[in-house]
């Protein structure tokens, strides 16, 4: 313990590149030899899991292996595998959330959300969605499908005659890492 906390606290230091400023949180998983595994690749895994149950916790925290966190994390596993096939079978939709004027009550733009239409009938939640699209790579090509679609749609609305309304799309940070994003 003594190790990762002066690991954590390492990080807490800023990291200066080109004379800006960043900070990096840091979560820590922990596995203990022999009692959380015999081999390495059976301890990494188990590090592992205790990692995802850090970030999971908020990050900048230090988790020890517990065996329920194999349960979680193959759980997590398997979501993010069928977010994959989701994304291939086009099992997604954008929603549009009306903005509406306070002044007026008129529509003035609209939201784009993402929706998944899981066909295990799972109950997702769009948050858990997001992180685990977020801490793969899925996270670029459904952010750039989502914004795709907004813009599409905004252009066919504005054809219709709509011309006055604007479109909010929330983007990940990653997203802003793409060369193509504009």
């Amino acid at each position: 313990m003594l190790v990762a906390n002066k690991i954590m606290q390492l990080f807490e230091q800023p990291v200066v590149l080109k004379g800006q400023e960043f900070y990096v949180a840091c979560s820590i998983g922990i596995a203990i030899f022999p009692r959380d595994g015999e081999h390495v690749v059976q301890l990494l895994s188990n590090a592992d899991a205790a990692m995802y149950r850090s970030k999971d916790l908020g990050r900048k925290q230090i988790c020890f292996y517990s065996p329920e966190m194999n349960d979680k994390l193959l759980a997590r596993l398997t979501l993010e595998n069928d977010l994959r096939r989701a994304t291939n079978k086009n099992e997604f939709e954008v929603y549009y959330q009306p903005k509406l004027s306070l002044a007026t009550g008129q529509i003035v733009g609209f939201e784009a959300l993402l929706r998944w239409h899981d066909p295990m009938k799972r109950e997702i939640k769009t948050i858990e969605l997001i992180s685990i699209a977020e801490s793969s790579d899925l996270i670029v090509e459904l952010g750039s499908w989502v914004l795709r679609s907004a813009c599409t749609e905004l252009v066919r609305w504005q054809q219709l005659g709509f011309n006055n309304l604007t479109m909010a799309v929330n983007l990940s940070l990653r997203q802003f890492w793409q060369d193509n994003l504009i």
